[in-house]
């Protein structure tokens, strides 16, 4: 027996729990599946270097740690512990090698970018230079100012090398967002 999710989706770019449902099927893995199943893996893309590995269960223990929000493209977003592709189904994710959120360093956080997973960072490369980022965590509101954009190749992981001091916050998401070739990179300096 296989299982697999489909996706019913009422309106384009609106997403919710009911829109997923498991399916089941009968079948039997030597009916030709497991060589065509083979053959895709073969002609697969190499991982994003982004996507974090899948951890136990793969969506990490405890819920949101944060909630960002970006008042210029209307976004409000749970920011996960991990940058898992199960917790980037449903929000962002906080990459677990960068700096924690707030704290000296350079804090990656990742979402997607299509309307596969909803609005999510579709609208990101709407703000520019200037434009406030807060993130909520259970410590208070922390306030960011974005000071530089641009768009690198996927396997250029310089984008979270720190900045001295400063607590900086960067932000990724896909390039463009459909057939994405690039990623789209914004940094942002708390400023309070």
């Amino acid at each position: 027996m296989f299982t697999s999710v489909v996706e019913d989706h009422s309106e384009e770019g609106d997403y919710s729990d009911e829109d997923l449902r498991i399916e089941e099927s009968e079948g039997d893995a030597d009916d030709g599946e497991s060589e065509s199943l083979a053959a895709q893996a073969a002609n697969a893309e190499p991982p994003d270097p982004i996507v974090e590995p899948n951890q136990a269960g793969d969506k990490q223990p405890g819920g949101p740690i944060a909630l960002i929000q970006i008042d210029k493209i209307n976004l409000t977003l749970p920011i996960l512990p991990a940058a898992t592709e199960a917790n980037l189904r449903v929000g962002a994710g906080h990459l677990s090698s960068t700096a924690e959120i707030g704290a000296a360093g350079n804090a990656g956080i990742a979402a997607h970018r299509s309307h596969t997973y909803g609005r999510q960072f579709n609208r990101l490369d709407e703000i520019g230079r200037g434009d406030i980022v807060k993130v909520t965590t259970k410590t208070g509101e922390q306030v960011y100012e974005v000071f530089d954009l641009n768009v690198v190749v996927p396997e250029d992981t310089s984008v979270l090398t720190p900045f001295g001091d400063d607590a900086v916050i960067t932000l990724i998401t896909c390039e463009p967002m459909i057939n994405p070739t690039h990623r789209l990179i914004v940094h942002a300096k708390r400023i309070s």
